[in-house]
């Protein structure tokens, strides 16, 4: 979520459910990636992971259980 100091915004508000941040952030042009919607999950903030999948975010692509196994 942070590299060298630098705060994922996105991903920050998802995890703590600042919805409404969110929606400022993207609408500022705050970038978002995978981590958002799995900080929202983890946090339990169903609301926020909906929210941000209807918008386009993108997510963790689940892996086969035939590749666990490898």
């Amino acid at each position: 979520m942070a590299v060298h100091g630098i705060v994922d915004t996105c991903a920050f508000a998802a995890g703590h459910g600042q919805l409404e941040i969110l929606k400022w952030a993207r609408e500022n042009g705050c970038p978002w990636n995978e981590d958002t919607c799995e900080m929202a999950s983890s946090g339990g903030y169903l609301e926020v992971l909906k929210w941000a999948r209807e918008h386009g975010c993108p997510e963790e692509e689940e892996e086969d259980e035939e590749d666990e196994d490898i």
